[in-house]
């Protein structure tokens, strides 16, 4: 396992290593200088093992015009544990462009009483300074100022030992969660003094949340791990088991509270009891779990969905009201956006237009990167603070393109944004409304933004986000969904796919989260299988377009518009978008097939040769019966036995055209021309629905 993980973007110039043997193992002391190829160098991860924790830690962007940067506390990020203690920590450099550099400094504190491997890997340049034992693997090189390697692979290293060492073994290495996801119910007690709540409720004011959960597992003759979230503020933790010759180990992590529970012959009942200050006024119940919410002398008020809110609390008003609520927010932002950041000036002194509104995004992200590190999206930061600090979280962005508008005269609203995927929320709880977007009226016309979608064209807004509910002055859903279309085309030799509207912003998105230089060899095996060339795209880097992709080769395992994510647990799957998924298959046939659901058609005719399977939705999410039948009717098709199938009419242009990045083009891919035509089908013969 390497030190550190970072994204092909990245090139970690220098890795410097000081490790010193302790009474209870290791303290790692690491430095490292890393450099941009792109902005897509936007993390470093760095592993946490089973008994391994991090210590003292600092790290600052080094831009290209001179200005440094001292990332927040926030920027580094603690991933919960898993049931053998494995961890990470992911440090956000939200603001690196090409050219710039990054330097991060931390401690490790390894707990272990075993020998050390130092895996340097991917540094061009590391060194190793220790008085421990070492034993040198790889081209690691060493003199008696200390240890270093050029250009380190996995298999460059350094094994360290110390006098004492037993030698360590996770005790949990084979633990594994239990067969049947235990029933639970959890109980929280809001504890708030007397006098006014805006003290009282404010942290450090004195009230107490006291938390229980109570878990119920089925009989099983093993072992069995299970992991309760808990904040790392939490005490006086307390833990029960009944029947009481039932035994139970726990553990208190950073984070969460690790239970083993032993074998039984029945149920095992565990209850987890413990207290932690400043208890929500909001909040949703998790999946899987009965919740109660409690608060003496106070008025819970259950919301929509699962979520609820406190309304009051000593006969004094908490949340009284949606109206309140957004009142509260509002003031909030703007007292949080004083002083306000100004309009850049080659934005200043044009009149209110749609063209000024899309040229608000670009312009912060000349100036500002996104940070994707957890945050509040109901307590930001002092924009200034925030404008320090090398990075604006997402609602901070939005933010910041509020306050622009309004400075630039055209009249705009924040609205918080509860994805469509999450399942109804509430009215007045804010709970689950994480996404921020902008609403901006012009001459009577109403548009929207999404700040911060990297993927998005000017006015364009991820498909979760629309259709959504919604939590500001004059709203509460976004704009209805768009329909997409895909079309699919395959032969035994190449495939080839179009998509427009939410279908190609959906594919822009996944692309988004391959690594740079991978993302054209992973589109081909999405595509075509694994070993597939990509030998055409166009429109893919082009927000707002529509995308023209085909590769050939490859296997079997092929993907269309009718090919779905796995099904929630209810048996449901969310499809992203609504609207024509079609696939042509040459040289096919089926029986004619046509059926259709509450919200949904499928029909499948052959012409021309080629058979036609047309799936239209109406909605975006599709019940375990709906996918039941169309599985049934999405039979495979039937091909003849020999007959060699040629390429799209047009032919392949042998030689490699010169990149094109405006286009879209993979770097060295073979221009694939395609004309209305492919092979015998004709694509304006598809039903009136499926024509683009």
């Amino acid at each position: 396992m390497s030190l550190i993980s970072v994204p092909s973007a990245c090139g970690v110039l220098l890795l410097s290593s000081q490790i010193t043997a302790t009474d209870t193992g290791w303290l790692e002391h690491t430095e490292i200088t890393l450099s941009a190829h792109s902005d897509r160098c936007d993390r470093v991860t760095l592993p946490l093992p089973a008994q391994v924790s991090l210590g003292a830690h600092k790290a600052k962007e080094m831009l290209g015009d001179g200005i440094q940067r001292k990332l927040p506390d926030d920027a580094w990020d603690s991933q919960s544990r898993d049931l053998k203690g494995e961890g990470q920590v992911v440090v956000f450099l939200p603001d690196l462009r090409q050219g710039d550099k990054a330097s991060l400094s931390f401690d490790r504190h390894w707990n272990r009483k075993a020998p050390f491997r130092w895996a340097p890997a991917p540094a061009l340049h590391a060194e190793l300074q220790t008085t421990a034992s070492t034993k040198m693997e790889g081209a690691v090189k060493g003199d008696k100022k200390g240890l270093w390697i050029t250009e380190a692979t996995p298999a460059d290293g350094v094994v360290l030992d110390a006098p004492g060492n037993t030698g360590w073994s996770n005790p949990h290495d084979g633990l594994a969660g239990p067969e049947n996801r235990p029933k639970q119910s959890r109980t929280l007690t809001l504890e708030v003094p007397l006098g006014q709540p805006q003290y009282t409720m404010y942290p450090g004011g004195g009230s107490v949340l006291h938390s229980q959960v109570d878990l119920v597992f089925q009989a099983e003759d093993r072992d069995r791990g299970w992991v309760v979230p808990m904040s790392p503020n939490a005490y006086d933790v307390k833990v029960g088991v009944r029947p009481s010759d039932t035994a139970a180990e726990w553990i208190k992590r950073d984070d969460s509270l690790l239970l083993v529970v032993a074998s039984s012959e029945g149920p095992a009942r565990v209850s987890v009891q413990w207290r932690e200050p400043d208890p929500p006024t909001f909040g949703e119940a998790l999946p899987h779990e009965d919740l109660t919410v409690l608060a003496p002398g106070g008025k819970i008020i259950d919301d929509v969905g699962n979520t609820w809110f406190l309304a009051g609390i000593h006969e004094m008003p908490v949340i009284p009201a949606r109206s309140a609520l957004v009142r509260g927010l509002d003031r909030r932002y703007r007292s949080q956006a004083i002083p306000e950041p100004g309009l850049p000036n080659s934005l200043r002194g044009q009149f209110p237009s749609w063209e000024l509104a899309a040229a608000l995004v670009p312009a912060l992200n000349e100036r500002h990167g996104i940070a994707h590190w957890p945050s509040d999206p109901l307590w930001v930061r002092k924009l200034v603070k925030a404008r320090k600090s090398g990075g604006l979280t997402p609602v901070e962005t939005a933010l910041y393109i509020w306050i622009w508008s309004m400075q630039a005269q055209m009249p705009a609203e924040w609205v918080l944004v509860r994805p469509a995927t999450s399942p109804t929320g509430g009215n007045v709880s804010p709970a689950g409304y994480t996404d921020m977007l902008v609403r901006i009226t012009l001459d009577g016309e109403t548009r929207w933004i999404d700040p911060s979608c990297g993927t998005c064209a000017s006015f364009e807004v991820r498909t979760d986000l629309l259709g959504a509910q919604a939590l500001s002055a004059s709203v509460d859903t976004t704009p209805p969904p768009q329909e997409g279309h895909w079309t699919t085309v395959m032969s035994d030799e190449w495939v080839r796919w179009e998509l427009d509207g939410p279908a190609a912003l959906a594919l822009r998105q996944w692309l988004q989260t391959v690594p740079e230089d991978q993302q054209w060899p992973a589109l081909a095996a999405r595509m075509a299988g694994e070993g597939a060339e990509l030998v055409e795209a166009e429109g893919v880097s082009d927000p707002g377009e529509p995308i023209r992709v085909a590769a050939r080769g490859g296997t079997e395992d092929r993907t269309h518009g009718l090919t779905f994510d796995a099904p929630d647990a209810d048996g449901s799957v969310w499809t992203g978008w609504s609207g024509d998924r079609i696939l042509v298959e040459a040289n096919a046939s089926a029986d004619h097939v046509t059926l259709a659901g509450d919200n949904w058609t499928l029909t499948k005719n052959v012409r021309d040769g080629a058979l036609w399977t047309v799936l239209h939705t109406d909605s975006r999410r599709l019940s375990a019966s709906d996918l039941d039948q169309i599985r049934a009717g999405f039979a495979p098709a039937i091909r003849p036995a020999a007959e060699d199938e040629q390429p799209p009419e047009g032919g392949v242009d042998e030689t490699s055209p010169e990149q094109d990045d405006d286009q879209g083009n993979p770097q060295g891919a073979q221009k694939l021309e395609v004309g209305g035509d492919v092979g015998d089908i004709n694509v304006d013969a598809a039903p009136e629905k499926a024509k683009q």
